[in-house]
């Protein structure tokens, strides 16, 4: 027979007893916690509404408080355009009555990213924006039914509009659906893909685009005679630029003519060259209100293609890039003039070091430069100021006197340096600038980074140079695109 063990069972018992307790206790601390939130949400909900009192905007109106948000709005926007923290969903988190303000702020709602947020996410600013101009840009992701039916119904309201596609396809099928609306508000219109080939399927918005002053288009096929259909809505366009641009063969070039020469108000243009092979003769396209011209080549002919078809007689500027080292971008043995008798100031950017031997050729294909800006790439060697002086002062051996004496560009009164990080060799350039002062150079002034400027070494050459802050100096009004 079991011999019943009393002991153990008084400790069962005992042990029983404690986990009731222990359960009891829970539930009156789970009551209790349950009680303190009930409390804290109270005394939350009091404390934020003195707080907000208490606050320094407290006392300032809604409508004051919607025009700050306003101007910070565009600060933002023009700092960075594509922040992942719109200002508007930063400025509605701060408090209630910031929230409230911000919602019925249509101008923080208005820049419509259709990227990889969900579509009701750009619903919700379509809705809070009402009936304000809008910004639209649209990246990396599938272009459905939703997706048109969205713009559909809001592009008559965009200021903007920005396009960049995974393929042409989808390119394309925007412009089907854009392309018969009224535009009074366009003024911005950029279209594009990984794989340009851009044509219009129709006449571009038939009723005009009275405002559109800024276009970027990637990949244009010149072969299908895109005048037709873009022209008239071009009609006001100052600013434009072409990238991938493939002219293969007359027609092509006859239609790139034509196009240009039809913006009658066009001031500012960059052109991205691929494609150019020899042509027979042809008429120049002559462009009488162009002021900034910006050409990437890839090749030399492209640039002597510019030189011998592009006439602008109202040009002050320009920008190449493309350079090569170790290839000349300019055939010494077939000099081009350009046809640019007002260019004043030259920029070179992207390896400029590869540029540096040619400003013989350059100088004698742009006559009367009086200003030269390079876009200097700091972790590439050649690209310093002291290398861009001492080529202008040159010396090669072999030379006599007199041709040593001969400078580029005898007009050149300042050079400017953009994203410079290196120090400076202040030594070796106090001995470049003085011996530029012996050949009788006209430059006087330097231009150079602000962490440039601030150096201590570079501060003692104030003495025989005049030393300034070089900020970027060719105008960007494609910032807001890709």
């Amino acid at each position: 027979m079991r011999q019943i063990n009393m002991d153990r069972r008084h400790r069962i018992f005992s042990l029983a007893k404690s986990l009731e307790e222990i359960a009891n206790a829970r539930h009156s601390l789970l009551l209790q916690l349950e009680d303190l939130a009930t409390r804290e949400k109270v005394v939350q909900a009091e404390h934020n509404i003195l707080h907000n009192l208490e606050a320094t905007t407290s006392n300032v109106a809604d409508e004051i408080m919607a025009m700050i948000f306003g101007m910070g709005m565009t600060i933002s926007h023009e700092e960075n355009p594509l922040s992942p923290w719109p200002f508007g969903e930063v400025v509605s988190l701060v408090s209630h009555r910031w929230r409230s303000i911000a919602l019925d702020t249509p101008s923080l709602w208005t820049f419509i990213k259709y990227t990889l947020r969900p579509l009701r996410g750009c619903a919700a600013y379509l809705s809070r924006s009402r009936l304000a101009p809008v910004d639209i840009y649209i990246a990396h992701r599938e272009v459905n039914y939703s997706l048109l039916q969205s713009i559909n119904e809001h592009f008559g309201r965009c200021r903007s509009f920005c396009v960049f596609t995974s393929t042409k396809e989808d390119v394309q099928r925007i412009l089907e659906c854009v392309s018969c609306h009224t535009v009074p508000l366009l003024r911005k219109l950029s279209m594009g893909s990984y794989h340009p080939n851009l044509k219009f399927p129709a006449q571009l918005f038939p009723l005009g685009a009275p405002n559109l002053k800024i276009v970027q288009l990637m990949g244009l096929n010149f072969e299908t005679i895109p005048q037709a259909f873009c022209l008239p809505a071009f009609e006001a366009v100052t600013h434009l630029r072409l990238s991938h641009v493939n002219i293969n063969n007359v027609e092509s070039y006859i239609s790139f003519r034509v196009v240009l020469e039809a913006l009658q108000h066009l001031s500012h243009l960059e052109l991205h060259l691929q494609t150019i092979p020899e042509l027979p003769p042809q008429l120049p396209i002559v462009l009488p209100a162009l002021k900034f011209l910006r050409v990437d080549f890839t090749c030399r002919m492209n640039l002597n293609y510019i030189n011998k078809y592009i006439h602008s007689s109202s040009l002050i500027s320009l920008s190449l890039s493309g350079w090569i080292k170790g290839e000349n971008a300019l055939d010494e043995s077939n000099l081009v003039k350009s046809h640019f008798p007002s260019l004043r100031h030259l920029f070179l950017t992207g390896r400029v070091s590869a540029a540096l031997p040619q400003f013989d050729s350059l100088a004698k294909t742009y006559q009367g430069i009086e200003r030269m800006t390079c876009r200097a790439h700091f972790d590439r060697i050649g690209d310093d100021i002291e290398d861009i002086l001492a080529a202008i002062l040159g010396n090669p051996a072999g030379e006599d006197e007199e041709d040593a004496s001969r400078l580029p560009w005898p007009k050149m009164h300042a050079i400017a340096v953009e994203d410079m990080r290196k120090p400076v060799d202040a030594s070796a350039l106090r001995s470049i600038i003085l011996k530029l002062r012996g050949t009788g150079s006209s430059i006087h002034t330097l231009l150079l980074p602000q962490v440039c400027v601030a150096d201590g070494d570079v501060e003692a050459l104030r003495d025989i140079i005049k030393i300034e802050y070089c900020g970027n100096e060719w105008p960007k009004p494609f910032s807001f695109f890709f």
